[in-house]
């Protein structure tokens, strides 16, 4: 059993689940991961990036976390294989994590 305000207790607004392949915002949400991927593969020495908050991570966030980030998202590159995000609604945060190949 999943612990209560888990991802996959929730229902996702596009597609009615965790996540199916096919949903609308799981897959918005990656195209804008694989733009930061671009973004660290043409600046090797940078390890973060500040950006404007997407309105695929607006929604992600407010599904999966509970709050709609406003402003900058921190992109940080924690690893050759993850990349770090830290989002803020000026009150609360929150981070989210995605397997990347940089």
């Amino acid at each position: 059993m999943t612990a209560p305000g888990k991802t996959a207790d929730l229902a996702c607004p596009d597609c009615g689940a965790g996540h199916l392949p096919t949903c609308p915002l799981a897959r918005a949400v990656e195209e804008v991961v694989q733009g930061d991927v671009s973004w660290f593969r043409k600046h090797p020495r940078s390890n973060k990036r500040t950006r404007s908050v997407t309105p695929a991570e607006v929604s992600e966030m407010a599904f999966s976390a509970g709050f709609r980030p406003l402003g900058d998202v921190s992109v940080m590159r924690a690893s050759a294989t993850v990349l770090g995000y830290c989002f803020s609604d000026g009150t609360r945060s929150g981070i989210a994590m995605h397997q990347v190949t940089i």
